[in-house]
């Protein structure tokens, strides 16, 4: 069942994964959003894609290979150029 007048957006950044709903008559907002842990874990099944992010899980079923290879080139991308999962100059993680 959809909610009319809802949008609902998957945001990747370098940061971590964001999920966000905009509903026409009230602003955006950020319905969940999980910063990369270091012990990251990406498992793929056909066009599954199921994410361990520290305590939570995220699942992921796509239904077009070219969008699926997308996110998934997105997801490493920003995972790569996290400064939370590499050990930084005086040993911090900000």
């Amino acid at each position: 069942m959809m909610i009319p007048d809802l949008e609902r957006w998957f945001v990747v950044t370098q940061e971590g994964i964001g999920y966000m709903n905009h509903n026409k008559k009230s602003t955006i907002s950020f319905r969940e959003y999980l910063i990369y842990p270091k012990d990251f874990e990406i498992k793929m099944n056909g066009l599954d894609l199921n994410m361990k992010m520290g305590a939570r899980n995220l699942s992921l079923v796509f239904n077009n290979k070219t969008f699926f290879l997308d996110v998934l080139y997105s997801i490493l991308k920003g995972f790569n150029n996290s400064g939370t999962t590499k050990m930084n100059r005086f040993g911090s993680f900000c």
